[in-house]
């Protein structure tokens, strides 16, 4: 995901936000994809 030109960094930025969204927390051990919209995320 590292890019050679910085500049670029806004390319990235939904793939980015999405692998955070349905990434586990462990404090609810839930992912906030589901918190927020009361669904699973199917990949």
């Amino acid at each position: 995901m590292v890019l050679k030109n910085k500049r670029d960094w806004h390319e990235r930025l939904l793939e980015a936000l999405w692998a955070y969204r349905t990434t586990v927390r462990t404090a609810t051990r839930c992912i906030p994809y589901s918190l927020v919209f009361g669904a699973k995320v199917f990949l």
